[in-house]
């Protein structure tokens, strides 16, 4: 008996779980989540505000150097294909000051670098750097 009732709170416990990490995901097709996110200057950044057709979220952290790799490739590549793409570049981890530093470091023209607020982005997204 006890061990019947054991099984059925480790399933009720289990199908919870997998209802609340369901009903956020997105799908091919459908408009992304909001990111809930700030740039250098503590302003907040929305997609919605962006026109472009296709956004591109990378998610990254200081100390992960392929992380770092990629985004002056991006932002070379933006520079080739004006109005066609944009890149936030998302830092969950970092404090908003190691955010601005490197951003300053990297001095990108149009990678847009922005500090996740609270992790909400993170969580939503279900990725981290």
């Amino acid at each position: 008996m006890k061990k019947s009732l054991l099984i059925l709170s480790i399933l009720f416990l289990l199908n919870a779980c997998s209802f609340e990490n369901s009903k956020d995901t997105g799908k091919v097709g459908e408009k992304s989540a909001e990111i809930s996110a700030k740039d250098t200057l503590g302003k907040a950044v929305k997609l919605a505000d962006d026109n472009t057709s296709l956004k591109v979220l990378v998610f990254f952290q200081n100390g992960c150097p392929s992380c770092l790799k990629e985004l002056p490739s991006l932002d070379e590549f933006i520079q080739n294909h004006p109005n066609k793409i944009s890149v936030y570049a998302i830092d969950s981890i970092d404090n908003a000051n190691v955010v601005k530093v490197l951003a300053e470091q990297f001095d990108f023209k149009n990678v847009k670098v922005l500090k996740d607020d609270l992790k909400i982005t993170n969580d939503r997204y279900a990725v981290f750097a």
